[in-house]
């Protein structure tokens, strides 16, 4: 769940500088692979997701409200270390719907609901059932500058929470593009009309409904993994409002938790090996 993108759109178009784009369309490819060795704790991980969302009502042409919808993917692979626990790929495939409310040009507020599964799909059942989301208040204070401040409920620490999400999205200069909105920083630096050079910092949790196979029987396992991610990279534009990015970056502070869906039995805390990766996106507006 991206928590920037979506606010710096709607308080852009509420002041009448833009309309929002009919669709937006996000893809991804990340490789991560352990920086130091420690067996028992180092896990490869391929990261594949997907989003996308068009307008319902588009904003502006209904006056001070609209709606959009749309869908994302997101697919973690993990490839342990240790031979007896097999490799293991856990999705989380969710459904959006975001109403867009300003009661004047300077104030409004987004509320977004995203219920999907977060499982293995070995066995799916009620308790691979999340349902996330965000309220959150914008504050257009100017052109260069909104000011964004809400609760979310997400997975994005490590474990389905309340998170508070407070911060900026703040063109600097002309070049300087800051989206600073926990838990995320982005920063992003117009080289030229096509190239843009950005780093930022995330945080990259998640939790997931896992069926771990034993030898005499199967357990249903709550996965929460708890990271965080600091990269940089460039951006190419390939066409009209579309991007191509190239990332590097590093995951620390990695921690993996299992617990017994049922209760029992003792939770297993896993600090994991801290992690390179290198990682491909694309990012368009239709």
């Amino acid at each position: 769940m991206s928590f920037a993108t979506a606010p710096r759109l709607l308080a852009l178009a509420a002041l009448g500088c833009t309309l929002l784009p009919a669709a937006e369309l996000e893809a991804s490819y990340l490789y991560s692979a352990p920086t130091s060795s420690d067996p028992g704790n180092e896990i490869v991980e391929h990261e594949s997701a997907a989003r996308a969302s068009f307008d319902v009502v588009p904003f502006g042409s209904s006056g001070t409200w609209g709606l959009s919808a749309g869908g994302s993917f997101r697919m973690n692979a993990w490839d342990f270390d240790e031979s007896e626990v097999r490799d293991v790929e856990l999705y989380k495939i969710a459904a959006s719907i975001k109403a867009t409310m300003f009661s004047n040009p300077n104030f409004g507020c987004i509320v977004t609901l995203e219920p999907g599964l977060h499982t293995d799909f070995d066995q799916v059942g009620s308790e691979d059932l999340r349902l996330e989301g965000s309220a959150l208040g914008v504050w257009v204070a100017s052109p260069q500058l909104q000011v964004i401040a809400g609760l979310a409920y997400s997975d994005e620490l490590g474990k389905a929470q309340v998170i508070p999400v407070t911060g900026v999205i703040w063109d600097a200069t002309e070049r300087l593009h800051v989206e600073a909105v926990f838990p995320s920083l982005t920063t992003t630096y117009a080289v030229a009309e096509a190239w843009r050079a950005r780093a930022a910092v995330m945080a990259a949790g998640g939790q997931w409904s896992w069926t771990y196979s034993q030898p005499t029987q199967e357990v249903e396992i709550d996965a929460q993994l708890k990271a965080w991610r600091a990269e940089t990279g460039i951006d190419r534009m390939v066409a009209t409002d579309c991007w191509l990015t190239l990332k590097v970056g590093y995951e620390f502070a990695r921690e993996l938790t299992l617990e017994r869906a049922d209760g029992t039995g003792s939770d297993a805390t896993l600090d994991l090996v801290d992690s390179a990766y290198g990682a491909i996106a694309f990012t368009g507006k239709l």
